[in-house]
């Protein structure tokens, strides 16, 4: 069937949100798809703060609310439902479901709709999935995953939605537990279905030319899908999935290139990306994902204003402190020393300059001057050498954010180019300790956690079992607005954490105070510092693969496999009980029956047994607790 001029177009729109808030990219999307509907239906998981809903209501013909269980697609269901039993699908010509996981248009919808309305087809999506010959999942009845089109977005119309099988297929829906679930048995088995029903399909966006190359190239090559096709979307995830977690073109660099793509060839707003990043996701995550870096050898267009920030203790590295000063230059700047030394040396160099004395930490003591700064940008560059082996002292720490920081026109030049940016950071360090990262957080989160309420940060994720992103030494180049928190916070509870010479979680506290601003984080380093790094972080992989890798498993899933293998097998020898200990132990008979079930059942007759005992929810894998012996 093809779609007439005229033709009425019903849709249904699955919202949810676990602090019931709705950023702003989500009228932009529901408003941009109902300026192509005779009618609007949202239908939201779970309830919504009143801006929230206000914000649906101004862009959707209707808004309704049900428990927030079964995913986006019993969303669909239920909502699907409701229409036909109102009789709103009496006049439609099509029905289209759509969701949240998706940032846009990036390019007019118009495009997609005029271009799928001549389709002669009964159902169509705007992307589909070439499938797989395996079941990844173990969720898919058929056994193996087929071709199909993804369930963000895809379209139904009159001969399939109103015949017995379409309205069968709803009604017979078994309940979804989980997001594998969802996939498994709804989005993966939906399109072989009806086409094995003989129903017509196809999508908008044909990706076959890039699949030899990747097997979801949305999620793999989405700057060049939407390149090659002008997709109106991109999926959320692309900035949220990690580095290595599947094949990208190019590979860790695909959300980085998509979001230049998004900023530099399309009018769509990147701030609506990054505001819904910043309130969702930990910074670590997106911040780790995008891998935003400053071109270098670029040049401003027109004149900031900036106020250079120093904090110096050892008076052994003034003269250093006072080339990174006359490098960073014009700038007003403003010189905290920690003892009378410091400052005499840097006078000496710099006679007339603005040096104070201060018996503060370096984040403190700038936390401490911050009101004063009125200039829109801001540099801290503490002369920060932490604690190294042998006695000595890290020097690398300095060098290297004296090196990113000071040559500020490619740092302006980035903040003028992108809105979205608030804070660039040097590169991380990645020698001796600086290798690891967040290894004490679980000591640190409540310190960091006090000093963000003391500030009225209570607005981004903050995860005690995960690091957010630490500034290593603590320097940084940012919008002042995008650290103006850290005035507000009194560094004295906890300060033995905060400030640890060798793990100080105040370094966690700047990236913290951009997120709570709606603004990302980016990273600068001259060529020479880049070729550094990556030559220390292939030597430090070397070493450890040298360790795990044999001839037959070296890649780095294998070895990850392999790794992790070995430390579940120490935690299930510390932590497992034996026949004997269970025997021994005080344990209810609920817990003995569970002991013998495990040992008379197969783990898949156990995990079925489970299921239909907790209504549907698969067994969890054990959560061991950190060992502090090992």
């Amino acid at each position: 069937m093809k779609l007439q001029p005229g033709a009425k177009r019903a849709a249904i729109f699955v919202y949810f949100d676990p602090d019931g808030m709705v950023d702003s990219y989500i009228p932009v999307w529901v408003s941009a798809v109902r300026r192509h509907c005779s009618f609007l239906l949202c239908v939201v998981n779970g309830t919504l703060k009143e801006a929230g809903q206000k914000a649906l209501e101004a862009c959707s013909d209707r808004v309704v609310y049900r428990p927030n269980e079964g995913l986006d697609v019993t969303g669909y269901k239920e909502g699907y439902q409701l229409l036909r039993d109102e009789g709103v699908l009496c006049e439609a010509d099509e029905l289209l479901f759509f969701n949240q996981t998706v940032f846009g248009p990036v390019f007019p919808l118009g495009e997609t709709f005029d271009a799928m309305d001549g389709q002669d087809v009964d159902f169509w999506g705007m992307t589909r999935h070439r499938g797989m010959d395996v079941d990844p999942w173990g969720t898919i009845p058929y056994g193996y995953m087929p071709p199909h089109i993804q369930s963000y977005f895809f379209a139904v119309r009159k001969p399939m939605f109103s015949a017995a099988e379409f309205d069968r297929y709803w009604n017979e829906l078994p309940p979804i537990h989980s997001y594998l679930e969802a996939v498994g048995i709804h989005e993966v088995c939906f399109t072989k279905h009806f086409a094995d029903l003989g129903f017509r399909w196809d999508v908008y966006v044909h990706t076959e030319q890039l699949e030899p190359y990747n097997d979801y190239p949305l999620m793999g090559m989405p700057a060049e899908v939407l390149r090659k096709t002008r997709c109106p979307v991109v999926k959320r995830k692309s900035f949220l999935t990690g580095r290595t977690a599947m094949n990208a073109v190019p590979q860790g660099g695909a959300a980085a290139e998509l979001w230049r793509f998004l900023r530099d060839n399309t009018s769509y707003d990147t701030r609506l990306i990054s505001e819904n990043l910043t309130r969702t996701a930990p910074v670590a995550d997106y911040t780790e994902v995008l891998g935003l870096f400053c071109p270098p050898m670029q040049t401003p267009r027109q004149p900031h204003s900036l106020t250079g920030v120093f904090w110096l203790q050892d008076a052994q590295l003034a003269e250093a402190t006072i080339r990174a000063a006359q490098k960073m230059a014009p700038a007003q700047q403003v010189f905290l020393c920690a003892n009378a030394q410091a400052q005499a040396a840097l006078l000496k160099g710099l006679p007339g300059a603005d040096c104070r004395l201060t018996d503060r930490e370096p984040l403190e003591a700038f936390s401490e001057m911050l009101n004063e700064v009125s200039s829109e940008y801001v540099c801290f560059l503490p002369t920060v050498t932490p604690p190294a082996d042998d006695g000595l002292r890290d020097l690398n720490v300095f060098l290297n954010a004296a090196l990113a920081l000071c040559e500020t026109p490619p740092l302006f030049a980035a903040m003028e180019q992108d809105a979205s940016l608030g804070l660039i950071a040097p590169a991380p360090v990645s020698h001796l300790s600086f290798v690891s990262q967040g290894v004490r957080w679980n000591e640190q989160y409540a310190a960091v956690l006090g000093q963000l309420k003391a500030a009225g940060i209570d607005h981004i994720p903050l995860l005690a079992k995960k690091a957010p992103l630490r500034l290593f030494g603590g320097a940084f180049f940012a919008r002042t607005g995008a650290v103006r928190r850290l005035a507000q916070m009194n560094f004295e509870p906890q300060r033995d954490l905060l400030f640890d010479p060798q793990d100080p979680a105040a370094e966690y506290l700047p990236a913290l105070c951009c997120q709570a601003e709606g603004l990302l984080c980016a990273f600068a380093a001259p060529y020479e510092a880049v070729c550094q790094l990556l030559f220390n972080r292939k030597a430090q992989q070397d070493e450890l693969v040298s360790l795990l890798a044999t001839p037959n498993k070296c890649r780095a899933d294998q070895l990850r496999f392999r790794l992790s293998g070995i430390l579940q097998f120490y935690y299930e020898r510390r932590h497992s009980m034996t026949l004997e200990q269970a025997y021994a132990a005080k344990l209810s008979a609920k817990e003995k029956l569970w002991i013998i079930l495990r040992l008379l059942l197969s783990e898949k007759s156990f995990s079925r047994l489970y299921k239909l005992c907790h209504g549907g929810r698969p067994l969890a894998e054990p959560d061991y607790p950190p060992d502090l012996l090992d």
